[in-house]
């Protein structure tokens, strides 16, 4: 917050000016003259035709953590930056150390909720889906809307056989795809039980690219996840494809790998 100042915002390299100084060290500075202080980074007055004269800057750090951040107050209007003025500076860089602690735990627990609620909406779908096959389907759509991604499949191994299957539904009619277990990355988590997440399916060895060939698609994140029935025997595995912003992260995996968690025994 600046007197007349119109931009809001600023982003300084990490250790760069009296800020970044401040939280590389760990250290309060109280500079009476911020020019004749070569730590002091004068492009930020330049951009805002503002001019600093005395500044105080403090680091703030969570409770038993590192630094998160500094708290900074500029060009006191009579003198200079005294102690009583370091020592009410400090309060409130401890203050809102908890208060960004509070902000941390509160964003958690809302993770928390919000995936609790994808996992239900799963676990209604499979209670809902009459069939194997209804189930390929419905959660397919489900899945590619708690991601999001564009394609989402649950793949069923054929009879105890080296084979793979599912069933997609395009503009209302039902398309069943097959592939042996020993081909691409679905089938290699299935046939190990491994996790895969990866950034560009096509930088792996494992994938196949013929079932690109055939849609004229192109695979690029993709996550992988085993499914296993009761007694720990894979029935098959969930293929979640294509996240729509950028890759799938670890979030995303452990999403993957409790929906996994959920189907067990659904097929059976």
């Amino acid at each position: 917050v600046a007197e007349g100042a119109e931009i809001r915002e600023f982003r300084v390299a990490a250790g760069s000016g009296i800020v970044g100084w401040v939280v590389e060290n760990e250290e309060m500075l109280n500079i009476a003259d911020a020019y004749e202080d070569e730590r002091f980074n004068q492009e930020v007055d330049k951009r805002t035709g503002y001019h600093t004269c005395s500044i105080l800057c403090a680091p703030v750090k969570s409770v038993g953590g590192p630094v998160v951040g500094a708290i900074q107050v500029i060009n006191k209007q009579l003198g200079i930056f005294n102690e009583d003025d370091e020592s009410l500076l400090r309060a409130f860089a401890d203050q809102a150390a908890v208060a960004l602690q509070h902000i941390d735990l509160y964003r958690e627990v809302v993770k928390g909720h919000e995936r609790m609620a994808k996992i239900l909406s799963v676990a209604t779908v499979i209670s809902e889906s009459a069939t194997l096959e209804d189930l390929m389907i419905d959660l397919g759509a489900k899945l590619k809307k708690l991601f999001p991604c564009a394609d989402a499949a649950l793949y069923a191994i054929e009879n105890r056989s080296n084979v793979m299957w599912t069933v997609t539904q395009v503009d209302g009619e039902r398309i069943e795809a097959r592939l042996p277990i020993t081909a691409s990355l679905i089938g290699h988590a299935v046939s190990t039980g491994e996790t895969i997440c990866i950034a560009d399916a096509y930088e792996d060895a494992r994938f196949d690219r013929h079932y690109d060939d055939a849609i004229g698609d192109r695979t690029r994140s993709q996550i992988c996840v085993a499914v296993v029935d009761r007694q720990k025997r894979p029935w098959g595995g969930l293929a979640i494809s294509n996240k729509v912003d950028g890759a799938f992260d670890h979030e995303d995996l452990e999403l993957a790998k409790a929906v996994a968690a959920q189907l067990a025994g659904a097929a059976l």
